[in-house]
């Protein structure tokens, strides 16, 4: 499995490769939201490393699609 380090804490890919895309813009649109949700949902359960990573990513965001929110609602719930 390939990985990078995203603000020092290893990403595991394809979410990793996901985000580092998505980071460059601070947009997410609808197609994003979606791959993100299969990326983080791949074996229908989230690792902790998957969580911190959408939580990093909150961060980074400046505007999204209506979806955005209830993906990260139910990644952390």
């Amino acid at each position: 499995m390939q990985a990078f380090f995203w603000r020092r804490r290893m990403i595991p890919s394809p979410l990793g490769t996901i985000i580092e895309q998505l980071a460059a813009d601070g947009h997410l649109a609808a197609d994003e939201v979606l791959a993100l949700r299969g990326a983080v949902y791949p074996d229908g359960a989230v690792l902790r490393s998957e969580a911190d990573a959408l939580v990093r990513l909150v961060g980074l965001v400046q505007s999204a699609d209506t979806t955005w929110p209830s993906l990260v609602a139910e990644a952390l719930a």
